[in-house]
């Protein structure tokens, strides 16, 4: 499980695999380096919604700043195949 400052990040196992794929595409390391961030208590005010995952970051350079995420729908022809060949 991952963790993040001696708790778990996720809840679910779907939320397991998303990190992990996330991982899969992670090119610069934004992954790793948020997690160390979070585990070094410098991420505060995370908001989570259908559409956006918003924080406040206390960086190393600036005091703070804002970072997001913006997840995109699927319609439901992607849905559909997804499901059909994930399962």
């Amino acid at each position: 499980m991952i963790e993040m400052a001696s708790r778990p990040i996720t809840k679910t196992w779907w939320g397991e695999k998303w990190l992990d794929a996330l991982k899969g595409v992670d090119y610069a390391n934004r992954i790793g380096r948020g997690k160390t961030y979070a585990n070094t208590g410098r991420v505060y005010d995370i908001i989570i919604n259908d559409k956006f995952a918003l924080a406040k970051v206390k960086g190393n350079y600036q005091s703070f700043y804002n970072v997001s995420v913006e997840f995109k729908q699927f319609s439901q022809s992607e849905k559909k195949h997804h499901y059909q060949n994930n399962l």
